[in-house]
């Protein structure tokens, strides 16, 4: 990958405790690539998929995501990304 062409990856889930469920709830993941069109725009091509675990047995969900990322301002300045795990 070069810097123009960026990969990202994100996910969750949800455990639940309620009085007639307790257990995974459902889980949401996302994954892509972002295309820079210039210094200060980007366009996002992304997959999302969602497993839910129901009374009847698991769901599933997806789509495409498409996100253009514009900066309107001239007077903008880069800033690297902090990311945090734990």
């Amino acid at each position: 990958m070069t810097n123009d062409v960026v990969p990202g990856l994100v996910g969750g889930y949800c455990l639940s405790r309620k009085e007639d469920f307790r257990g995974l709830e459902f889980i949401r993941l996302m994954a892509g690539v972002s295309f820079r069109i210039s210094d200060a725009h980007f366009l996002g091509l992304n997959y999302f998929l969602g497993i839910e675990n129901k009374p009847g047995g698991v769901e599933l969900i997806g789509g495409p995501l498409i996100q253009l990322t514009i900066n309107l301002r001239s007077d903008w300045e880069y800033r690297p990304a902090r990311i945090y795990s734990f």
